[in-house]
């Protein structure tokens, strides 16, 4: 799964976001405990960096 999700940030960035398996592992295990404004948050920041 981790792979997966790294390729997908990877894609949508244009590759200028290449996390590590460590990073994907830590930000599934936070944003499970987020509320649903938190989480869309945290995506778009992603998203605009």
């Amino acid at each position: 799964m981790n792979y997966k999700s790294r390729r997908f940030l990877s894609d949508l960035t244009d590759s200028k976001l290449d996390i590590s398996k460590g990073m994907v592992s830590k930000l599934c295990r936070e944003s499970a405990g987020k509320t649903e404004m938190e989480r869309k948050k945290i995506y778009a920041d992603l998203l605009s960096a």
